[in-house]
Formats: structure tokens, sequence, C-alpha cells
């Protein structure tokens, strides 16, 4: 450009060169630097660049004004300065309207209506001025390059009178002219003038080839470019904000980059832009959120603002549902019908046609689930994302508030807690967990198992399992298919087959357990764990057979010392705790628990009839709140391994069971009035036919 410029610099007339280039291609930052380069040079007569953004002004009589101020500013410079400047102020008082010629051209309008008559009038040739003009330029020998920009920005009226101005009154020697401009958009915007018109799109080519003696096009960024570009901005940024991303991550964006974004991020601006975005919105989230997530969804923020917006109203079919009656909603609808219906908001949201395809590809590396609906899957076979994940439900909202929500909890926190919990350390972190596991108990036991998990070293374990035991005691339990609870007990059993204890560790910490609240049902899970490990842990034998033995071991001493405690107790006096006990202890050894329960019915403490009462089984509905429990059923095989069915007929009476009401209590409120009478209506059914 610089070099264009050079061979213009000496031509006595006036020429017009377009700058073209698509927005955000660097055509201002071109400019500056070919100026730049030219003021360097020292070459004799050097250049006047006068910029003059034709954009800024609100209407076309005040465009037109500044078009010849600039002009006069331009031109009117050196030691013929004077002259000049009033030739183009002269030219100037009988082109501009009345009622801007005085501030601009320096006419007085306190002079008597006579003068402004006269000026009407137009007692000089405007001819006759611009050749006055032509001469005293052409004497000056000064170069002048007037730069016009964002041209592709101007209304069509606007556009038109800025090449009018161009072509008809700045034609001037030693003035020349940089257009710069995006072609698409300026082609649009003449297409819509009336000289131009719509009939024949090739029109308003012609129109700027008349215009155009000399055409610069500004090359578009070769993939190369664009990489190197972005990974130096991306470097830069990554220093400044302190991001961190391991391989997978580097791996994930890397791949959304070269599948989509490399094509979308072509231009310098679009790459600048990007990058402040990033740089902008990320700084309450550090450390809270997946980084390579990040980065390529605030892409989508930048280049697809509709479709964004829409995303973050679609938490449920973007992360899984919520509750157990929208997986069911969600289950019943068609795949085809989901996919359509994605389609649509695709549509809705602008995502241009040529493009669909390839921001479907970075939304579905994103969010798994929505790759499923796009591709019409018939159902999600992954799980849940990972921490920090833009599809992990508890980390989606912080991606759209650029913060933690006040009801979420900082990832931080939850590290710091975790890390003090095992080196047996309190503070304020553990302090705000615990409050946690009381108001949201289900979200602190998602992030602490995503933390515990994640710890190398299996110092502390037996201290997280020991805590997370307290806290399980302080979790209601919420009925549901997978409450908090359960996932209390997961953890606990996965940390302790990771810590595979010896059973002189497995002792103190089984014992401590036991004396908690909830414990005894707590170490049920646990012992149950050791037989069945989860896929993601290997054990190899024969430690996992010692494990699972001794916890067996200790186990069976702790029940039996449970119901040691409790024996003064009646059968429905005995604690809820302990009395769960009693079918691990039978399965377990079974031998042992029917001696203890023919103990207790010796001693007349219990009956047969009422211990066959208090396992007879209840249920409730799943997921609500204040869940009402109905009487279902009694397990007679159970029944007679304990007790003895036999035993059990004959000290209720047959006769007594034969002759009552044959009115079912199943589906009544579990008393032990009514649980005796289901033990007597499925003893009458098991007699009528002879089967359990």
């Amino acid at each position: 450009m610089a070099r264009a410029f050079g061979a213009l610099r000496t031509q006595s007339g006036s020429s017009v060169t377009a700058l073209v280039g698509p927005w955000g291609s660097g055509k201002t930052s071109l400019i500056q630097l070919a100026i730049r380069e030219c003021d360097a040079e020292h070459v004799e007569p050097s250049w006047t660049f006068v910029h003059f953004n034709p954009w800024l002004y609100q209407d076309l009589t005040s465009l037109q004004i500044a078009f010849l101020g600039a002009l006069q500013g331009a031109v009117g410079r050196g030691r013929r300065g004077r002259k000049i400047r009033t030739a183009v102020g002269e030219l100037g008082k009988r082109m501009a309207p009345l009622g801007s010629v005085g501030s601009l051209f320096g006419y007085d309008f306190a002079k008597p209506l006579a003068a402004i008559s006269d000026l009407i009038a137009g007692q000089e040739n405007p001819s006759r001025d611009q050749r006055e003009l032509e001469r005293l330029l052409r004497e000056a020998k000064k170069p002048v390059m007037m730069v016009l920009d964002d041209l592709d920005r101007l209304a069509p009226d606007e556009l038109l009178l800025v090449f009018k101005l161009v072509r008809l009154v700045g034609r001037l020697p030693h003035v020349h002219y940089l257009l710069a401009y995006d072609e698409k958009s300026l082609l649009d915007a003449l297409s819509r003038t009336g000289l131009i018109g719509t009939d024949d799109p090739r029109r308003a080519t012609d129109y700027l080839e008349k215009m155009i003696q000399l055409r610069l096009d500004v090359p578009p960024l070769r993939s190369q470019q664009v990489s190197s570009l972005l990974n130096a901005e991306l470097d830069s940024m990554s220093r400044s904000l302190a991001l961190e991303m391991d391989a997978l991550g580097r791996a994930r964006f890397a791949e959304a980059f070269g599948d989509h974004l490399l094509r979308r991020l072509d231009t310098p601006r679009a790459i600048y832009r990007y990058i402040r975005q990033v740089e902008a919105m990320y700084w309450g989230l550090h450390g809270e959120v997946d980084v390579a997530d990040f980065l390529v969804l605030s892409w989508l923020r930048t280049a697809e603002p509709l479709l964004y917006s829409r995303i973050a109203s679609e938490k449920v079919d973007l992360t899984g549902a919520a509750d157990l009656m929208s997986a069911l909603r969600d289950g019943s609808q068609a795949p085809a019908a989901r996919t359509a219906a994605w389609k649509e908001i695709f549509t809705a949201s602008q995502v241009a046609p040529q493009h669909r395809e390839g921001v479907a590809r970075v939304v579905g590396s994103l969010f798994p689930r929505f790759k499923s609906i796009w591709n019409a899957a018939d159902k999600y076979d992954g799980g849940e994302e990972s921490r920090g994940r833009v599809a992990h439900r508890h980390y989606f909202d912080r991606f759209f508030a650029f913060d933690v929500p006040r009801d979420d909890f900082s990832d931080r926190t939850i590290a710091e807690a975790v890390e003090s919990v095992a080196v047996g350390r309190e503070n304020k972190s553990v302090e705000a967990l615990i409050a946690l596991f009381r108001t949201q108990p289900e979200l602190a036991i998602t992030k602490v198992a995503s933390f515990a998990r994640d710890r190398r070293d299996t110092q502390g374990l037996h201290l997280l399992i020991l805590w997370l035991a307290r806290q399980y005691g302080r979790v209601p339990d919420d009925h549901s298919l997978f409450s908090t609870r359960d996932q209390v007990e997961d953890l606990c059993v996965w940390l302790l087959l990771r810590l595979s204890p010896s059973v002189t560790e497995l002792e103190p910490l089984f014992s401590e357990i036991s004396e908690l609240p909830s414990g005894l049902p707590l170490l049920t899970r646990l012992v149950g764990g050791t037989k069945n490990p989860p896929p993601d842990l290997r054990i190899e034998e024969p430690t996992l057979s010692d494990l699972a033995r001794d916890a067996r071991s200790l186990y069976l001493r702790i029940v039996a010392g449970a119901f040691e405690q409790a024996r003064q107790a009646s059968v429905f006096d005995t604690p809820p705790d302990v009395w769960s006990l009693l079918r691990p202890w039978l399965a377990l050894s079974a031998d042992d628990a029917r001696n203890w329960v023919a103990s207790q019915v010796a001693r007349e403490r219990w009956s047969r009839w009422d211990v066959a009462a208090r396992l007879a089984t209840s249920q409730a509905s799943v997921g609500v709140d204040s869940p009402v429990w109905r009487l279902s059923g009694l397990d007679l095989k159970t029944v007679d391994r304990l007790v003895g069915l036999d035993q059990l007929v004959e000290e209720i009476g047959r006769e007594r069971i034969m002759s009552t009401v044959p009115t079912s209590v199943k589906g009544a409120t579990p008393t032990a009035a009514t649980r005796r009478e289901l033990v007597v209506q499925t003893l009458r059914s098991h007699l009528n036919t002879g089967s359990l």
C-alpha cells in the first residue's frame, strides 16, 4: 500500500484508491501502517494525510459541510495555505446550505440582508472558484491523501452524497482519496439508492468501477495465520488470567477450534473481539469452571448471541432432567421431535444455514446430551459430566452468571474444606461445608464426592469417612430413587475400598461409626460394598477378600453388641437403627440371628408374632414431600428363617388365623395392630394355598 501511495505522490491529477476487505479484516490497521511507512520515508514532496469519517455525522447537511471543511483543512497548508483555504471557503459558500455557511466558512450573518442576497445571487461563478482553486493547488504541488473509512456503515443517501462529493467536487490537483469499505455491504447500500436501484445488481459494481482507479484488496488470513494470531493472543491472555487447562481440556478446545471456530475467527477484529470477551468475563470464574468450555462458550456468545441466550434457558434439556417427573416427560418425547425442536431454535436464533452443522458440532462438544438429541439418538447413554463443565447441572449457571451464584458453593472453598478434613483441621471452609450439608445436602455431597475422588493421596481417607458419617446422620432421607443418603453411602464405600485398611485400622473406624447417629445403617452399607466394588476402582486380590472378611467379622460383632444393648426393649420399642440390622445379620450369620431371637422369645421379652409383624414392609411415593407410608407386604421366607412358620402358627393359633374376617390391611398405615393383622392374613393365605 505504501508503494502504491509512492507512485501516486508525483501525479498532478486526482485519484481514488479503494481498500477493500470484510469487516474486521484490519483495513484501519493497514492504513495506519501504510501512513507510518510513508512518513518514515522522508521523501519530498511528502504526503499530507487527513482522516475523514463520514459515519460520524447525523445528517446530509452536516456531512456535506464536514467534507468541505476537511478538504479545506487538508489542502490549506504550506506557504500558499491562506489563499487555498480562502478559495475552498468561497467554493464551499456556494455549495453549502445557507444555514451552515457562516460557522464553517467564516460568513457573518450580522451583515446586512443585501450582502446575503448577493451571496445567494452568486456574484461569482462556482466554476471560476474551482478553477482558481485548481490553479493554486497545481502550483503548490503538495500531495494530499484524504482517508475515508467506514463507508460501508453509511445509509444509502449518505453514501451517494459522499461519492458525489469525491467525484464532482473533490477531484482537485494533487488531492487523492483512499476509500476503505466492505464490498458486499457497500454494494448493498448502493443498490438501495435511487441512482442505482435494484433492477440490475451489476449497476452498483459498474458505478464503483467508474469511481475507483486503484483497487487494493486485503488478503484473507490463511489458516496458519489465524492459528498463530489466536495462539499468541491466547498465550498472552492465559498468562494474564492464570488460565490452566489439562491435556483433555486442551484437546477439546483444539477439536472445537479446528472443526468450526477457525472458519469463523477469520479476521483480526473477530479474534481480538473474542479474546477481549474472554478477558472481560472470566475474572469471577477463576478456578470455578472448566476453562476449555468457557473459551468455546465465549466464542458462541460472541458469534451467535441469539443462540447463546436460548441455550441459557435450556438447562434441563442440555444437562439432564432436574427431577423424576422431568425425566419421565423428556423420555416420552420422540427423538425426531426433539431434534426438530432444536433445529427450530437454530432457525429462530438466526444461525446461518451454511454454519448450522458446524455450530451444532460446537454445541455438541459442550453438551453431549445435545449431540445425542441433534443426531436423533433413541437415548443418551452418557453419565453426568465431570466437575466444572458447562454440561454439569451444578456448574451450568456459573457460565451464564459469570460468577458463582448465591445458591451455589465455591469449588475453592470445597477443595480447601476436603483437604482440611483429611488432615483433621477445623476452619471456616469446613464450617461452611457443614452448613451446606444442612441446607443443600445434595449439592454438598456431589461437590465433596468430586474432590474426594480426585485426591491422589490415601492419607486422611479414614478421617474423610468419619466426617461423612457424621454428616450422614444429619442428612434427611428424601425417599427418592437415589437419595442424598445413598450418595453419602456410595462415597463412603468408595473411600473405604480406596483406603483398603488392615483389620487393626478398620476396627477403630467401624467402632467410631457405630457410635454415631445413623452409624449402624451406614456400616451395613459399607460391609455390603466390600463385596461389590464399583467399576471405577480396581482392587487386587487378596486385598479385597481380606477387607470383606475383616469388615464382615467386625460388623457382626457390632451387630450382636447393638442387639445386646437393646435386649430389654420390646420388639416395637427396639430402635429403628438397631432393628434395621436384623435382616443383614440373618443374611451374614443366620444361626446367630435365629439363636438371639429365640433367646428373646424364650425369656418372653419378644413374641414371634411381633417379630413377624415388624418384619412387614411398607412403602411410600417416591420424590414427594412428607410421604405417607403404607403397609405393602410380608416375606414369609424371611419369617420362616428367623422364627419358623410352624412355631408362629402355633403361637397365634390356627383356629384364630382361619377364623379372622378376610379384610386386607395392605395399604393401611403401619401400626403394631395393622402389622399383626397383616401377619394373620398372610398366614391364612399360606395355609389355604400351601405356598410361601
